[in-house]
């Protein structure tokens, strides 16, 4: 029996190289596999599935993380800045009253 390299198949799928890893797996599953070993292989690949998708949702949500804060900033300089202008229209609402 042809062993299943998960190790490499993992790294496919993180460098989104699908076509490769489907060609792996559809020529090891054609192979002369018993049903527990077609389904060792199925467990195996929904393993490394999941853990792929765990990586990348772990760098989706530091990147909507640090996109929050980038947007938290600009709100609060957007703030400082309409502020600035509401005191200096008073002020010179003020001069023009003198």
């Amino acid at each position: 029996m042809k062993q299943l390299n998960t190790a490499d198949l993992e790294k496919m799928m993180k460098e989104g190289k699908w076509d490769k890893v489907e060609s792996i797996l559809d020529e090891y599953l054609s192979g002369e596999l018993s049903q527990e070993e077609k389904g060792e292989a199925y467990v195996n690949f929904a393993q490394i599935f999941a853990r792929v998708n765990n990586h990348f949702s772990k760098q989706y949500l530091g990147n909507m993380q640090s996109t929050l804060g980038a947007l938290r900033k600009i709100k609060s300089k957007d703030a400082e800045v309409d502020a600035g202008i509401s005191v200096a229209k008073v002020q010179e609402k003020i001069q023009k009253m003198n």
